[in-house]
């Protein structure tokens, strides 16, 4: 079944910088809207991220290439040994967490956290980290600005 799904990004300012925070804002028929990017998924599905939490890493030990590679795997999340006394930031496309117990969204539900791939049983095509849309047949970028939880 295909169905369109709406994602808002909020902001949330930290200082003289600032972070975003995606949901999924509508589910359905959503013909009469239009989004800044609209893709068309026919023939794909949904994939749930999954969550790295098998080699716990510091946030410093994390690379571009080794949060690249995660996400060609499905990962969408990764969890890092660091405990965070306060706010901090980061560019890379994928999300980073504190909490060992984070538990991740298994389906799209209203109000949820918009972190989930898109592909077929055999490849996945794209990945939606916290809202921004990554094309992971092209090279990625890290241009995200995310925070860690």
């Amino acid at each position: 079944m295909l169905v369109d799904v709406a994602v808002r990004q909020n902001e949330k300012t930290v200082g003289r910088d600032y972070y975003v925070e995606a949901v999924i804002e509508d589910i359905g028929d959503l013909q009469d809207f239009h989004g800044y990017i609209d893709i068309d998924v026919e023939g794909l599905q949904f994939i749930p991220a999954k969550i790295h939490s098998d080699q716990l890493l510091l946030f410093g030990e994390l690379t571009s290439s080794f949060v690249e590679s995660l996400l060609k795997q499905g990962y969408g999340t990764i969890v890092v040994s660091d405990s965070l006394a306060q706010i901090r930031l980061h560019s890379f496309p994928i999300q980073v967490r504190s909490d060992a117990n984070f538990l991740a969204d298994s389906c799209l539900r209203l109000g949820g956290d918009a972190h989930f791939f898109i592909g077929s049983e055999k490849e996945l095509q794209y990945a939606l980290i916290n809202g921004y849309l990554i094309n992971l047949k092209q090279s990625i970028d890290n241009k995200s600005k995310n925070v860690v939880k």
